[in-house]
């Protein structure tokens, strides 16, 4: 999320000033609600001497953080990087203290290094049969790939075996693309990274999963194995690599970009001859709210249209009979890791304590919005022996602004956090432990009565803890 920000001093109040958008002035840029979008700012001004950082709180402090990096910018003379860990504000000024000194800045959140989960089943044994600059084929534009084929089969018995995200994006190609490649994926992780899965099927029995447009989770079914295109009578084989905007394979070291699956080396790349068990886990629940289907067998398919967060969406209208069920299974159960993922927009924020999502506050989840703001987090093992805790603090969710919500659990090492748009908030321990219930899940309703009014999108729930990276890299594939 990027923001435009303002920046003047007037030497009569000794005061420096920012705006966002070109909005209402305030003393300070932690009032109007940056704390928890900020770990990097980069600064653009004409003379890095003049312009610089100190803290906001306890007390301002007049030596700056180093400046990691300056360069050229066609935006401005001079461009500043830094990245922290502590609240900063911006002063801008001249020599003389000349009041209504300005420059514009941009505060965003850092962008994490592309952490990928190997693309076939969880806890299924391939090994790599072709992998970086390797003959026959990856060479040139195709160097940075890898073919996987499944342990203990021979030729083509891999053939229909189901692929799954190695990360959360965008579709953007999703069926024939040449005679060389057969039927590709393409998936869109945005900043730059595409992922290409290539030479899958595409029939009757063994359709591609996705279409264009939409949003895939890490770990979703996308499509199955094959030998469509060059590989057409020849091994079935599952060919990836992570490539640019021009379909050129990307070098994964210099580009920090790693497959995270246990066993894998410690840079991230698969080698050829290796043999990797993914730890690619499908959510128990995804939710994208794109498709309305038809169910005459025409295909007349309809979508969501309510100017929705990412591709379509649901939009609740705040009445306690309009809101989601899903029945309770085992799948749902989770009393162990987990990780809840979802897109919020509300729009009656102070009109009372509203469930979003909702399975049990005495047992697996229960997530809250409180009258001002905040998200109170509950799980337990009964009515009267449970845990809570503010997961986000006041004001960090606001009627008709979108916000990327993730909380994770660890329940070994009994350790919770909190995020919003891709970056870590708030993280603690817990002593009680969560317990299945045969509740249901729902969402837009829950155990406090009130229902949620707005959209929601995007929802999943992992079995398992996701990195600070993949959270990082989810909030930037929805943008």
């Amino acid at each position: 999320m990027w923001y435009r920000i303002g920046i003047d001093y007037s030497a009569t109040l000794d005061q420096y000033r920012v705006n966002i958008n070109n909005g209402a002035w305030s003393p300070y840029y932690a009032a109007v609600g940056l704390t928890s979008e900020i770990n990097q700012l980069r600064l653009y001004a004409d003379s890095n001497a003049n312009s610089y950082l100190d803290f906001i709180s306890p007390s301002y402090s007049a030596s700056a953080p180093v400046i990691s990096s300056v360069s050229s910018s066609n935006i401005a003379p001079n461009s500043a990087t830094i990245t922290w860990t502590t609240d900063y504000r911006v002063k801008s000024k001249d020599a003389a203290n000349n009041e209504a000194i300005s420059a514009d800045y941009t505060f965003h959140t850092a962008v994490a290094p592309l952490s990928l989960r190997l693309p076939f089943g969880d806890g299924e044994s391939w090994h790599v049969s072709q992998g970086n600059n390797s003959s026959p084929t990856h060479n040139g534009n195709e160097a940075y790939a890898w073919d996987f084929n499944k342990d203990g089969t021979s030729c083509n018995e891999d053939k229909g075996e189901p692929v799954f995200a190695p990360a959360s994006g965008k579709i953007t190609s999703a069926g024939w693309y040449s005679n060389a490649w057969g039927n590709i994926i393409i998936i869109n992780y945005g900043n730059g990274y595409y992922g290409r899965i290539a030479h899958v099927l595409n029939d009757q029995a063994f359709p591609i999963k996705v279409k264009v447009g939409q949003y895939v989770f890490a770990g979703e079914l996308i499509g199955y194995n094959g030998d469509t295109g060059t590989s057409a009578g020849g091994c079935a084989h599952i060919h990836y690599q992570t490539e640019n905007a021009s379909g050129v394979s990307l070098d994964p070291i210099a580009n920090n970009i790693k497959f995270i699956d246990p066993g894998v080396p410690s840079n991230g790349v698969p080698v050829e001859g290796g043999q990797y068990i993914s730890l690619n886990t499908t959510p128990a629940i995804i939710y994208h709210f794109d498709t309305l289907l038809d169910s005459s067998g025409n295909n007349n398919h309809a979508s969501f249209q309510p100017n929705c967060l990412v591709q379509g969406c649901i939009a609740l209208n705040g009445t306690v009979d309009e809101y989601l069920q899903a029945p309770n299974s085992a799948s749902l159960q989770t009393a162990g890791d987990i990780s809840i993922i979802f897109w919020l927009k509300p729009e009656n924020v102070g009109s009372g304590r509203i469930n979003p999502i909702d399975k049990a506050y005495f047992g697996e989840f229960s997530l809250v919005i409180e009258i001002d703001g905040s998200l109170s987090y509950y799980h337990g093992q009964s009515t009267s022996n449970y845990f809570s805790w503010t997961a986000l603090t006041s004001g960090s969710i606001a009627n008709n602004q979108g916000v990327r919500v993730v909380i994770t659990r660890d329940n070994t090492a009994k350790l919770i956090k909190s995020y919003v748009n891709g970056m870590l908030v708030v993280t603690t321990y817990y002593g009680i432990d969560p317990s299945a219930t045969t509740n249901p899940l729902r969402i837009g309703l829950g155990n406090t009565g009130i229902p949620y009014k707005g959209k929601q999108d995007e929802i999943a729930i992992y079995p398992r803890v996701l990195t600070d990276d993949e959270i990082n890299n989810d909030y930037y594939a929805t943008q």
